[in-house]
């Protein structure tokens, strides 16, 4: 594609803000088409969990597609918004953080610690449930970034406490 016109097009995206409509991303071909330009659209949480949920019922998948691009777009976009998000949503962001921590070989070695990295920064500020909270307590030491959002949990958690309580003189912590 002509790169003067593919930059023009993203300033004029920039410059409209356009108010995506929510059936802007229905299958991965939708994203294709849009994944370079979404950022620059006002948030529509419809749009987001569509993405969302495309991303996670794409990423065990056999398909050739780029779950980076599909995260690091989630994480662009979700940029546009301070929006606290309801249960089902956090859930979601909940399981493509785990799908970033323990399913590792649909990704190049490279791409994982970078995806972990962004769905982990997705899930800041987020409240989760009590029994996502636990199976963090229970997997601390599968990743580094389980321990940062223990850490950083952003509720009271009798799960979090517990599990500070249990792991006060560790080193490692």
């Amino acid at each position: 594609m002509n790169y003067k016109l593919e930059d023009a097009k993203k300033a004029l995206y920039k410059i409209s803000n356009p108010n995506p409509s929510n059936s802007l991303i229905n299958n991965y071909k939708d994203f294709l088409q849009v994944r370079d330009y979404l950022h620059f659209y006002q948030f529509n949480i419809v749009v987001f969990r569509k993405l969302l949920k495309l991303t996670n019922d794409l990423w065990l998948s056999s398909q050739r597609i780029s779950r980076y691009s599909l995260v690091v777009t989630l994480k662009r976009y979700s940029k546009n918004t301070s929006e606290s998000f309801d249960n089902k949503t956090n859930q979601m962001l909940f399981t493509l953080f785990l799908n970033s921590i323990e399913n590792t070989d649909f990704v190049t070695k490279r791409q994982s610690p970078q995806i972990q990295q962004l769905t982990n920064s997705l899930l800041k500020d987020r409240i989760l449930p009590e029994k996502l909270v636990i199976w963090l307590c229970q997997n601390t030491y599968k990743s580094t970034h389980i321990i940062n959002r223990l850490l950083r949990f952003p509720a009271k958690s009798k799960a979090v406490s517990k599990w500070a309580l249990s792991n006060f003189e560790e080193d490692n912590l």
